[in-house]
């Protein structure tokens, strides 16, 4: 009996992908952004799912969360796994 693939290896949600390519944009063009300029004009409901999906991604190794103190700001940079390839998206 073979292994399981892991859940970062199966098919994608469509806003974790959504969210993983919005970090490749802007990991392009610095080293990190913040949570906070992200969801800075959302309403309540989109940023805890974006931080939901942040959240994903941090488990998969996609990228790294940074905060230096509670309530701080928290600064999003590539993980060890942000150039593996992305598995395909599933609605």
């Amino acid at each position: 009996r073979g292994a399981e693939p892991e859940a970062c290896d199966k098919d994608w949600h469509e806003r974790t992908l959504r969210m993983m390519q919005f970090c490749q944009q802007n990991l392009q063009e610095s080293d990190s952004f913040t949570y906070q300029d992200l969801a800075a004009r959302s309403r309540r409901r989109i940023v805890a799912s974006l931080f939901f999906e942040i959240l994903q991604l941090k488990t998969w190794d996609r990228i790294h969360l940074h905060q230096d103190e509670p309530y701080s700001s928290i600064a999003v940079s590539r993980g060890p796994k942000f150039d593996d390839p992305i598995p395909n998206a599933r609605s």
